[in-house]
């Protein structure tokens, strides 16, 4: 009865999002699709089920990955996926005693296929309209029934923010699949039950089934293995084991999730190939060996805010970055397991990231490890070199130091075996927790000149300065440090980032003199809140205090991002930027983040197929920019829309992550 009643819910409801693809007819062989690459995260997964004729394109040499998926459409790709496609098409004309949707354009053996299956109820097909679009929730629901994967009777997966929202009937099958990592949330920490999947969203799904082993549509044409030797010029792949396999002249291949070359496929990588109709192999799935599979990436920093399943850090050098939590976040304070809720703003801590940005662990660091400042305690020099600091507080630690560090004393390098226990260093630590660069702190009498770059006015001061070889150094200050500007005194709190100063160091090395010098230069960093252009362009800047000032930009203006140059025209209001003032103009313009920030425009043009929409800010500058997999779309009233909804001439706030639109809210 419960299956009865919660198909009574897919069949009323199945209409929003999904994850899967187009219906295949052709013979298999090589795929190659024209457009994919404007979904390029999921261009290894469409190649893939397109390779096994789960999915195809379209006539023209199209996929489409951004158009949404029709409900008989997400019916056929599952009867495929679980290998029943020839049954399907074999009951084309079957009869049978229940009624079935007129004016199908295609498909009806998969429906008495599905009923066969349990995956729909034949009392209520007649009410399915197979080509309206499908939704996440409904989408949850087929691949449960389809696969039979059974019912998740507890909610406790369903920890979204919108959680409320997921039909009762859909609620268990949801949770299954969140449990088994075949679907999961949306930036937000959302799940969006009721949003429309597109097809490379399917694709990513269908994919998720056969590389977790859910299902196996054409074994024989499925290998996996461990690569023992590759010859692509003569065409041949072996696995460990014995297994050989021909190479098609055309074979795709795609290493961790990038199409790549076959040079780049190397012995001691896993792979599972996929052969045609003639055995030979037109598509290689590559995971790199296991000796170099696992790379993580670390990086410190201050904690600045904790939602939406998103941590901003602020580094050192007072940039600030917004990283996503992966489901399986672990905290760790004090070498004891905690929980979110235990972190809190201003926490100095480590994350450890992996190949896509996620957060895998978040580790809190007591002041001292996170300035990884102090006194050599001892030096090892020989065989792997090591050193160990002492902080102020005595507490000691031992880290592991990279053959090739760098290790410097101002502008002067020096060799690892120069330096000598009592000496004052800072270190700084590779992705694997490795000292690649030591700087000697100068004890006492030194002075240090440069403009400063970052302040730290709260719990205990700091100091960045950059000199004029663009070389940073960071300092702590001492609660009572004398500043001065001229005969002026001064309070540490009313310098200002871009000031030129001159520092003194205490015998601890800690700056207890700071003095002011005259410039007519100086740099500020925060968000561009606002844009000017023509012919007396000015710019509006917002700091981390939320003060904003208004600045004149100079007619020889040089504006930058990575490294390269860039117009006016080509700077989005809400950038974080830094820039240069020299005789009250600004000179200089480097866009630090214009991808992961939020955004406000008008809507100057919307493209449906294509997911993206083009905006007009009040500088004039126009941008487009495309959805990001799963984006929410709300009006204002707050509800859930689709991008057909989207209309021109609306005031909207975006939201970027990599530079596409994770959200869209009208203003």
């Amino acid at each position: 009865m419960l299956r009865k009643v919660q198909m009574v819910f897919l069949i009323a409801a199945l209409a929003a999002v999904m994850v899967f693809g187009r219906a295949l007819s052709s013979e298999a062989g090589v795929v190659k699709l024209l457009d994919i690459e404007e979904a390029s995260w999921a261009e290894q997964e469409i190649t893939e089920m397109g390779s096994l004729e789960i999915l195809q394109g379209y006539p023209d040499g199209k996929f489409m990955p951004y158009q949404s998926v029709t409900r008989l459409e997400a019916v056929a790709m599952l009867i495929r996926i679980v290998g029943l496609d020839g049954q399907a098409r074999a009951l084309e004309n079957a009869n049978v005693d229940y009624k079935i949707p007129s004016n199908l354009p295609w498909g009806r053996g998969y429906l008495i296929m599905a009923v066969q299956q349990g995956m729909l109820d034949k009392n209520y097909l007649n009410e399915l309209e197979p080509t309206g679009a499908a939704t996440r929730a409904q989408v949850a629901a087929l691949v449960c029934l389809a696969l039979d994967l059974g019912l998740t009777t507890t909610d406790s997966s369903l920890v979204f923010a919108d959680a409320a929202q997921i039909p009762s009937g859909y609620q268990g099958y949801v949770a299954t699949l969140v449990d088994k990592k075949l679907m999961q949330g949306l930036p937000g920490n959302v799940f969006e039950p009721n949003s429309v999947i597109n097809r490379a969203q399917m694709a990513v799904l269908l994919s998720n089934l056969l590389n977790g082993n859910f299902a196996n549509p054409y074994p024989t044409r499925l290998t996996s293995g461990t690569i023992s030797n590759i010859e692509p010029i003569s065409g041949l792949i072996a696995l460990q084991g014995g297994t050989s396999k021909f190479l098609s002249a055309e074979c795709q291949y795609y290493l961790d999730g990038i199409k790549v070359a076959s040079a780049d496929i190397k012995i001691g990588d896993a792979v599972k190939l996929v052969s045609d109709d003639n055995g030979q192999v037109i598509f290689v799935r590559a995971v790199k060996s296991k000796q170099v599979q696992q790379v993580y990436i670390y990086v410190s920093g201050e904690i600045r805010s904790l939602e939406n399943n998103e941590i901003t850090l602020k580094n050192v050098n007072g940039y600030r970055s917004i990283y996503t939590l992966d489901d399986a976040v672990k905290v760790v304070i004090d070498g004891s397991s905690k929980k979110l809720t235990d972190l809190d703003e201003e926490d100095q801590v480590r994350l450890k990231l992996d190949s896509r940005n996620y957060v895998l662990s978040i580790e809190v660091l007591d002041s001292s490890e996170s300035d990884l400042e102090g006194e050599i305690y001892n030096l090892d020099t020989s065989g792997t070199y090591g050193i160990t600091i002492r902080n102020d507080d005595g507490e000691k630690y031992t880290y592991k130091v990279v053959d090739d560090v760098d290790v410097y004393d101002g502008n002067s390098d020096l060799d690892f075996d120069e330096l000598e226990t009592g000496d004052e260093v800072m270190l700084e630590l590779d992705s694997d927790g490795w000292v690649d660069e030591i700087e000697l702190l100068d004890s006492s009498d030194s002075e240090l000149e440069g403009k400063i770059y970052n302040l730290d006015t709260s719990g205990t001061y700091g100091i960045t300065i950059r000199n004029d070889d663009g070389e940073k150094y960071t300092y702590k200050v001492v609660d009572d440090v004398d500043v001065y500007d001229g005969n002026s005194d001064l309070d540490f709190d009313e310098l200002e980032t871009g000031d030129e100063v001159r520092l003194e160091l205490d015998d601890d090395g800690w700056a207890d003199e700071i003095e002011f010098l005259d410039s007519d230069q100086s740099t500020e960093e925060g968000i561009i809140s606002g844009l000017k252009n023509g012919s007396s362009p000015r710019l509006w800047l917002t700091n981390s205090d939320d003060d904003e000032e208004r600045y004149d930009i100079s007619d020889d203006i040089e504006c930058t991002r990575d490294g390269d140059s860039i117009d006016l025209e080509d700077i989005v209001i809400g950038s974080e930027a830094e820039i240069e003032i020299e005789d009250d103009e600004v000179v200089t313009i480097e866009i630090i983040d214009d991808e992961d920030i939020t955004i406000e425009g008008e809507i100057v043009d919307v493209r449906v197929s294509s997911e993206r929409i083009k905006i007009e800010q009040d500088s004039g500058n126009q941008f487009t920019y495309y959805l990001k997999s799963g984006a929410s779309l709300k009006d204002s009233d707050g509800d859930s829309i689709d991008l057909e909804d989207v209309e021109e001439g609306w005031d909207v706030e975006l939201r970027l992550s990599s530079g596409k639109i994770y959200r869209l809210t009208e203003q």
